[in-house]
């Protein structure tokens, strides 16, 4: 038996923890959710088993802290102890029978294996309640406990719009003997039927049947029908790119604006610096979704913060110091874009210099010791045969580090992993858009140009 104490945002949770596992994060499948927003949705595991308590950092995260020093990958608990994850402490007191505390498990290096190629993956945070612990085989006991009720609203959503739009784009089986073969008429027919069925990727698929001198060679009735179909089929496929792109938005909102302004800004005027970072989100989400269902109401509280900071004036070294704080707070950090914004302000700010260089200072001596922890943990993940979360690591230190150096070595650890090429080949085709920026990076771009991508 395991007592655990979690302190986070001022707020003290008390917890009984049996054998089973505890898996710890801010996303809604955790057994104990978070709601600091430098967790990530799976951030760790708890493990108690035969009187000890192992602590096993997820791949891709900040690594948590055992009494104050890092713990990447596996760690075996001592009979009390503090566990820092995020902004968040757990204290851990185990009965009298508990095992002492063993080292944690160096990182290996890196092994030869030749990898799979990579699963797209889109999860992010979500709600601050802990989830009943028999899902993952624990029992927690709580003085107070919320439990979550299931999926959140969007995730139903998600799931239905996934299945619209895998609707519209699978082929439907047409029998080619009956009706459906080279003749155009009985193609706009079945192609027409089976649009009034909402079968958008059939019936795309029985035009597609035609040849351009099928097409050439039609009537002007014919021609006006098929053409209109054509028409149609276009809207919904644009429909069905602007659902998708709006339930993103939807998990965006709720993570980036949502979520932030129920933890972040309390009261009736918080923190013009707190506000300033919600308002360039809102700013942002306006920007990448405006056709989003939920703008009414993302506009509502824009105009209410609004009378606390105006974007238009400039900001102050307290408004960028949380700026950059909140760019740094999870993986990945975007140190790049932090660093951007403090020696601009130094431009634009000459007498906030020494507060600004000193800033610097001090978010470069984590930046070092953020990259030396991902350099650990990505050997650490390609040994123990993730390999897939290896390759996210060193691309996202390619593009968020912002240090040159630091950049190069991640880019040539990249270039030679054993069966980079297939990894290439899959971010290419599934995340076109990072692999386009990924590619920017002259040693990325010349491995990439020499395996013919």
């Amino acid at each position: 038996m395991a007592r655990l104490i979690l302190e986070e945002g001022g707020e003290r949770r008390a917890f009984r923890f049996d054998q089973g596992k505890l898996t710890i994060g801010s996303g809604d499948a955790c057994t104990l959710t978070l709601k600091s927003p430098d967790v990530a949705e799976t951030h760790c595991d708890l493990e108690f088993a035969g009187g000890r308590v192992t602590l096993r950092a997820r791949a891709g995260v900040q690594p948590p802290t055992v009494d104050g020093a890092p713990a990447p990958g596996e760690t075996t608990l001592g009979a009390s102890v503090v566990i820092g994850i995020g902004s968040a402490t757990l204290r851990l007191d185990l009965d009298e029978s508990a095992a002492p505390a063993a080292p944690p498990k160096a990182a290996p290096a890196a092994a030869s294996t030749k990898p799979a190629p990579p699963r797209t993956k889109s999860r992010e945070d979500r709600i601050s309640s802990a989830k009943p612990a028999a899902r993952s085989g624990a029992r927690v006991q709580r003085a107070k406990r919320t439990v979550s009720k299931g999926m959140p609203a969007w995730a139903y959503g998600a799931i239905g719009l996934l299945i619209a739009v895998i609707g519209y784009f699978s082929v439907s089986s047409m029998d080619l003997e009956s009706g459906t073969g080279a003749d155009p008429k009985d193609r706009i027919r079945v192609a027409t039927e089976l649009f009034n069925e909402a079968n958008y990727g059939g019936a795309t698929n029985a035009l597609d049947g035609l040849t351009a001198e099928n097409v050439n060679g039609m009537g002007v009735e014919l021609r006006k029908k098929y053409d209109e179909l054509r028409s149609r089929l276009a809207d919904k496929e644009k429909e069905a790119e602007i659902a998708l792109a709006n339930d993103l938005g939807t998990k965006w909102k709720s993570t980036q604006l949502d979520r932030f302004r129920t933890d972040r800004l309390h009261g009736a005027k918080p923190p013009r610096e707190r506000v300033r970072v919600y308002l360039k989100r809102v700013r942002e989400f306006k920007e990448r979704w405006p056709a989003h269902p939920e703008m009414e109401e993302v506009l509502r509280y824009e105009a209410r913060f609004k009378e606390i900071c105006d974007l238009s004036t400039p900001a102050t070294f307290t408004d960028i110091a949380y700026e950059v704080k909140t760019m740094t707070w999870a993986f990945p950090r975007d140190y790049k874009g932090a660093f951007a914004i403090i020696e601009k302000h130094i431009i634009d700010n000459p007498g906030d210099a020494p507060n600004c260089n000193e800033l610097l200072a001090t978010m470069r001596a984590e930046q070092q010791e953020f990259f030396v922890d991902r350099k650990l943990q990505v050997k650490y993940e390609w040994e123990r045969d993730q390999k897939g979360q290896a390759v996210e690591i060193l691309i996202q230190l390619i593009l968020t580090l912002g240090d040159e150096g630091m950049v190069q070595e991640a880019a040539d650890e990249l270039v030679g992993l054993p069966g980079i090429d297939e990894w290439f080949k899959g971010y290419k085709q599934d995340r076109p858009e990072q692999f386009a920026n990924l590619r920017k990076h002259p040693t990325v771009a010349a491995k990439v140009s020499a395996l013919g991508l």
